[in-house]
Parts: C-alpha cells; structure tokens; sequence
C-alpha cells in the first residue's frame, strides 16, 4: 500500500558486517498520489564497517514511490568503513519521487580507509529536486590510490540522471 511517514528525532548509530548497511532506509511501495515521506532531525554517527571486503553504507536511503520527499535538518557524520566500499550520506533515488527537497543537511568527518571507492554525500536521481543549505566538509578516502580506471572519488552532490528541474541555492 501507498502512505506518508515521518522519520524524526532518531539517533541512530550501527556497526555490522552485513551488506549493505543502513541508518534509514525508506521502501514503501504504491502509487505516489499525494503522498509525502518526511525524513528530518535524526543524527546519524559513529557507524562503522570493520570488514575486509568491499561495502555499502547508506545513512540516508530514500527510495520510496511518493510524490514528495523532504529529507532536512540531519547530521550524518564519524562513519568509518575500514575497507574499500561506498558511501551514501543521503540517497534520495527513485523514480517515482516528484519533488525532491533535500535542505538544512550536515555531513562531515565520515571516512572510507580502503584504497578505493566512492563517497556520495548527496545522491540523487530524476526528480523536480530542490537542494539548499547543506554543509558537507571534511570527508575523506586518506588511502586512495588508484589514478586510472576506477579511482577513489568524493562527490559533494552526485545525479545519476537527468532530472526534470534543478535547483541549488545557499
């Protein structure tokens, strides 16, 4: 069935060796008529990731069929993943999401130690997206070493399509 949810006020901090590993992780099916999934005001710290295999981490995972999304006000931040792996501070991707709102955001000191992956502070599909007010500082792949093929990469903001509005403002 289809529904709007609030997911506030947690504080949430996970270890595991499970894959992929989540903070949030929003998945309710149905139409998206009218619905909203508001996702504000959690901290979401200290995880971690001590394997030796390849990994993917999401604080933030959006992917619910609705037609607003609002994910606002969180702290994403101290997440170590001790290995080469992905890091997904916000992931706001599904197709069926209208409006975008991504705004009021902090993601900072998270690290991948491994010598190659990614770190998405903000990952984005096709949407009307609005994106504001967002700090992202000091986040790091200390150990990347690949400089051809597929190299150890940080991207503040990352859209992995063509959305059908943008914009971007501070």
């Amino acid at each position: 069935n289809s529904s709007s949810c609030d997911i506030y006020n947690n504080d949430i901090s996970v270890s595991g060796l499970g894959y992929p590993l989540y903070g949030i992780h929003v998945d309710q099916g149905g139409a998206p008529s009218g619905n909203t999934i508001n996702i504000h005001d959690n901290l979401i710290h200290d995880c971690s990731y001590p394997g030796t295999s390849s990994f993917t981490f999401y604080a933030i995972s959006q992917v619910s069929h609705v037609t607003y999304a609002n994910i606002y006000n969180n702290q994403i931040y101290n997440t170590l993943i001790e290995n080469p792996g992905n890091f997904y501070g916000i992931y706001g991707c599904d197709d069926q999401v209208t409006y975008l709102n991504i705004y009021g955001n902090q993601i900072h000191d998270n690290q991948i130690t491994g010598a190659s992956g990614n770190m998405y502070c903000i990952f984005s599909k096709s949407s009307i997206i609005s994106m504001h007010d967002n700090e992202i500082y000091n986040n790091s792949i200390p150990a990347a070493s690949a400089t051809t093929g597929s190299p150890a990469q940080i991207y503040g903001y990352y859209n992995n399509e063509s959305p059908t509005e943008e914009h971007y403002y501070n």
